[in-house]
């Protein structure tokens, strides 16, 4: 990720709340997939790869934080493994068009996260 947006990012996380801290994590995601597509494109397979490592990172932390005790953390579980799975199908087959779904999925989750957190 570049270092601008890391320092906006860790800007923003010190004054957030819990929910802005998942709208944050949504965006760090999504930021970091559209990185990697643009250094594949380049012909940078190694950042391309350290990309989506760390995209991968920020999933296992939201898979980590989901509370049981909400049903609907069972249905975003599914969707965060599904997440994980393609982003280790796109590094290791380098295959970056396999991101379009997981970014579809973050973008919606985004969005309505947004809404709900206003």
């Amino acid at each position: 990720m570049r270092e601008e947006l890391i320092q906006e990012f860790s800007m923003r996380v010190t004054q957030a709340s819990r929910s802005e801290l998942v709208v944050i994590m949504y965006e760090i995601i999504l930021k970091d997939m559209e990185y990697a597509k643009e250094t594949f494109a380049k012909g940078d397979t190694a950042t391309y790869e350290k990309e989506l490592t760390h995209a991968g990172r920020f999933v296992n932390e939201l898979m980590a934080a989901l509370d049981y005790s909400i049903g609907l953390s069972y249905h975003l579980m599914s969707l965060y493994i599904f997440a994980n799975k393609q982003l280790t199908a796109a590094k290791v087959q380098k295959q970056p068009e396999l991101l379009d779904s997981v970014t579809d999925i973050f973008e919606k989750l985004l969005t309505g996260y947004q809404k709900v957190s206003e």
